[in-house]
């Protein structure tokens, strides 16, 4: 806010005052600025001429449409993640476990649009040691594809299309590889 000096003392007042505040004199009058006019570009589109009945009948299937799709989506997709939370959640409990001599599952956690992600930790230090990964990652990726196709245990998984990522890491927590089982990997036709 600008301030305007007394024509008198020299004292700084607000623009909008009368008097100075310090001495009393009467402020110069100000002229007000003028306002600026703000013009508002109106767009006219043409007018599609539908009659009522029909405008109606139309957006009624849009919203049927979206409200079917809604339902459908939390149905099925909110029942099969909360289900995968309570399998992963009574599979934390026993966890961490040692799945093979240099191999520990931490942990399981579900992941957005039906994954469920496996937390392994190999018991090797990335620097002590040089490992392909491709070489490593092969057969243990081979191995979950076989045991997502013929395990009884993974029924629930094959019925509903569940996507498996298996994440592995090395002691201190560096990411070693991971990779994903999907539907396609595992359903046989």
């Amino acid at each position: 806010m600008d301030k305007v000096k007394c024509d008198k003392c020299g004292s700084d007042n607000f623009p909008n005052s009368k008097y100075c505040m310090s001495c009393g004199y009467e402020m110069p009058k100000r002229e007000p600025e003028p306002e600026q006019e703000q013009y508002i570009e109106v767009v006219r589109y043409p007018k599609i001429k539908l009659k009522k009945s029909v405008r109606g009948v139309i957006i009624g299937f849009v919203v049927m449409a979206i409200i079917s799709y809604g339902v459908q989506y939390y149905l099925t997709s909110n029942s099969i993640d909360k289900q995968l939370g309570l399998i992963a959640s009574e599979w934390n409990k026993n966890l961490p476990m040692m799945v093979d001599a240099a191999t520990r599952l931490d942990n399981m956690m579900v992941l957005p649009q039906k994954t469920l992600q496996y937390t392994y930790t190999v018991s090797v230090l990335l620097e002590d040691i040089t490992i392909d990964t491709a070489e490593l990652k092969k057969p243990i990726m081979e191995n979950c594809i076989n045991n997502a196709r013929t395990n009884p245990d993974m029924d629930y998984m094959r019925e509903h299309k569940v996507t498996m990522k298996y994440y592995y890491k090395d002691l201190q927590g560096r990411y070693i590889f991971s990779f994903y089982v999907k539907p396609e990997d595992y359903i046989t036709k």
